[in-house]
């Protein structure tokens, strides 16, 4: 299931050489994945999945229609590229219809493969497995989660010349660790490293151990305003809000939280967070995985979208880009923030008063514009007394915003990746904890 950059570009010019609509997008992707699942100390599950997937966009003019299939073969090809324009036919115009790309030059990306990790063995991931159970096991506690291995590739040609052929591999492992009576528990994840001898679950499971035992039975914490410590995985699902914020176009149509609505213009140029935030999209990150194209084949590059706090760059689809004569930039992706030469511990001793926040969760917007958001603490939540972490702590629910989080980001770390991005811990003050959750 892992197709070459020559057979992927055999299966799509077939599809362009049946084609009859005046425009065809052709994307052909697929590879494996294997996910070994773990539970109660025990695992319970892996499972293989092998799949290529065919789509063709067809365009008559600006009606455009898509069809899928899964089969390779000459006379499927023909026939998915016949269902999208019989689909296209029949769709309405459509006023914001983009022609498709022409030839583009994509950066070299190769390390984002790794020959050795393209299949993980189940015995292997399963041995791995064994080991973070045994350990779970020795500390009363019980251990789940997920390990996964996966090899893809992606391929997208057009009827205007573009072609494009990348490939990638991933592994990534997560573990939960709750205590017996289910009154303590933690998480820790490592989560798209491209070569698996770089993953080690061992070492990712041991700080979830050790600070589920240190969670058990929280005491009790009015709700307030608190100078928190947050660790990187908390801050994943609540800056990607901040990302889907820096839209062009809905900053030109004043529904964005940056569109400064008191003086009627766009921030962009401004000084919209605090003077220590530097975010920007770096392809060539060692910790990242690249990817040289996004979904309608448009070349990533590296862009600066925060400098010292002043909003530098916004993200402008080829439509909107069309519209107001600009270059397209793809959705922010492959973030990195520019930590400092604290450690996570400096962090805490540098609290008089606060909490410390392992993991947020159920992440939902409250009001667009402001980015204001809700959701939940989990995983262990601390209370941090003269820079010590001195008690386990209820969970919370917080309404806060991410622009206002980071204007008052007091204190940085080194920056580490969580995920696909790299985020340093964060002191930030006045963070707001709306209500307290009985949830562990």
């Amino acid at each position: 299931m892992l197709l070459t950059r020559e057979e992927v570009k055999d299966i799509t010019d077939k599809a362009l050489a049946s084609m009859k609509a005046d425009e065809l997008f052709v994307r052909v992707s697929g590879g494996r994945s294997g996910h070994a699942r773990f539970a109660l100390n025990r695992m319970t599950q892996h499972q293989d999945h092998h799949d290529v997937t065919i789509t063709v966009t067809a365009s008559f003019g600006t009606r455009s229609g898509s069809a899928t299939t899964n089969r390779l073969d000459r006379s499927a090809i023909a026939e998915i590229v016949g269902r999208a324009e019989a689909a296209a036919r029949l769709a309405p115009e459509n006023p914001e219809h983009v022609s498709v790309l022409g030839k583009q030059r994509y950066p070299d990306q190769s390390r984002a493969w790794d020959e050795g990790s393209i299949r993980v063995s189940p015995t292997n991931k399963a041995a791995q497995i064994g080991e973070v159970c045994r350990a779970a096991e020795a500390k009363k506690l019980l251990a789940g989660g997920v390990y996964t291995d996966a090899s893809s590739f992606t391929g997208i040609a057009t009827s205007a010349g573009l072609f494009g052929y990348h490939r990638s591999t991933a592994s990534s492992f997560s573990v939960t660790a709750r205590t017996q009576d289910g009154q303590g528990s933690a998480k820790s994840k490592q989560t798209d490293v491209c070569r698996n001898r770089d993953l080690a679950p061992q070492k990712i499971a041991r700080p979830a151990l050790d600070r589920a035992l240190a969670s058990h039975q929280p005491r009790r914490l009015e709700p307030g305003k608190y100078t928190v410590v947050m660790a990187p995985m908390a801050w994943d699902s609540i800056l990607r809000y901040l990302l889907n914020a820096m839209s062009a176009r809905a900053v030109d149509e004043k529904r964005s939280a940056l569109y400064d609505r008191e003086h009627g213009r766009s921030m962009l140029g401004e000084k919209v967070l605090g003077g220590n935030i530097n975010l920007r999209t770096e392809l060539n990150h060692p910790d990242l995985i690249p990817s040289p194209f996004d979904s309608e084949g448009l070349s990533r590059n590296d862009v600066s979208w925060f400098e010292n706090g002043v909003l530098k760059n916004l993200y402008y689809s080829r439509f909107w880009a069309r519209e107001k004569n600009r270059t397209p930039i793809p959705w922010p992706s492959h973030i990195v923030m520019d930590g400092d030469e604290h450690s996570e511990d400096d962090l805490i001793k540098a609290t008089k008063r606060g909490v410390y926040i392992s993991n947020i969760w159920y992440v939902r917007m409250v009001d667009p514009k402001s980015i204001t958001v809700t959701g939940l603490t989990r995983d262990g939540t601390f209370l941090i007394e003269d820079g010590k972490i001195k008690q386990p702590v209820n969970n919370f629910r917080f309404n806060d915003s991410p622009l206002r989080m980071l204007k008052n980001v007091t204190m940085l770390s080194r920056a580490v990746k969580s995920g696909d991005r790299i985020w340093p811990y964060m002191q930030v003050r006045d963070f707001n904890f709306h209500s307290i959750s009985e949830a562990v």
